[in-house]
């Protein structure tokens, strides 16, 4: 485990793995100075996986897509907890009051999904 991220592991000359799957090589892969990268590294490992795409330093970090072909709802939405209609609720929601943060539709989404709830 390299800076905390569980399936992120490195070898003797600097090799990062995701899983096994080589993704990157850092110079010196220990330094706390490294942890933000790798963090990073390994949530666009998470997100590839996600997509059911090849996980490899190509993909990861040379020709990384943030958008997934355009899709930015999936990553606003990665990992969100909310049901799919609050989703689908936060998603219009933004789209009508020109909301563009990456962070929003998620953070909508969660407290549409507390009222329906509470």
């Amino acid at each position: 485990m390299l800076h905390g991220c569980r399936h992120v592991t490195y070898d003797g000359q600097g090799y990062v793995y995701w899983k096994n799957q080589h993704v990157e090589h850092y110079n010196h892969p220990t330094n706390p100075e490294m942890a933000e990268q790798t963090i990073e590294l390994n949530r666009r490992c998470k997100i590839l996986e996600t997509r059911k795409q090849p996980i490899n330093t190509t993909s990861a970090v040379w020709l990384w897509d943030e958008s997934g072909k355009g899709d930015k709802w999936e990553i606003a939405f990665y990992e969100c907890k909310a049901s799919k209609q609050a989703q689908t609720a936060a998603k219009r929601i933004c789209e009508s009051y020109n909301i563009s943060g990456i962070c929003d539709p998620a953070y909508i989404a969660n407290v549409i999904q507390a009222e329906i709830e509470a």
